[in-house]
């Protein structure tokens, strides 16, 4: 799974995360982490797809 995590970054651009399962998030909260370290600067962010993620 790192190597899948690491070629999506060097390959992507920006980051959209869509809903989905808890695969979905742990690759989301590790490229939000490794933003916040400074590892990359790339846009990342959550589409909220019909109030999906609304509590």
């Amino acid at each position: 799974m790192h190597e899948r995590k690491t070629l999506m970054i060097d390959l992507s651009d920006g980051f959209v995360v869509l809903p989905g399962g808890i695969g979905t998030y742990d690759e989301f909260f590790e490229i939000y982490t490794l933003r916040q370290l400074g590892f990359h600067s790339k846009p990342c962010g959550l589409l909220d797809v019909n109030g999906f993620y609304e509590p």
